[in-house]
């Protein structure tokens, strides 16, 4: 999982990048592929790692993020956008998202070497 958010955010990295509509077509092309192995990932082992009595609340919490977090990009991504460019600011969330992952993967081991 970790592995396939890195990606992602190497396929972000490279749409900010593209020069023309074909290549942006294609980093966003494997982008959504990511993101179906994150969510089914995600999906996985929530379910699998939550209690019974505590799957509906998780879920509704994973909604809310899933929700919110793409709203709250948005206002990131348009501040960002008006100081150093929309490109800049695309390729500046990637690398964020990158950095972000790495950071937590270092600093909690074990998701790395997650086996279900």
């Amino acid at each position: 999982m970790a592995s396939a958010a890195i990606v992602w955010g190497l396929t972000v990295v490279l749409f900010g990048l593209a020069p023309h509509l074909a290549p942006a077509l294609i980093a966003l092309t494997l982008g959504g592929a990511v993101n179906v192995v994150l969510s089914t990932f995600r999906n996985v082992i929530t379910q699998a790692h939550t209690d019974d009595a505590l799957r509906g609340r998780t879920q509704g919490s994973l909604t809310i993020v899933l929700i919110g977090g793409p709203q709250m990009s948005s206002v990131l991504h348009a501040l960002a956008g008006s100081a150093i460019g929309a490109r800049g600011a695309v390729c500046l969330g990637g690398l964020l998202t990158i950095a972000t992952v790495t950071a937590i993967v270092r600093a909690v081991p074990y998701l790395w070497h997650y086996r279900a």
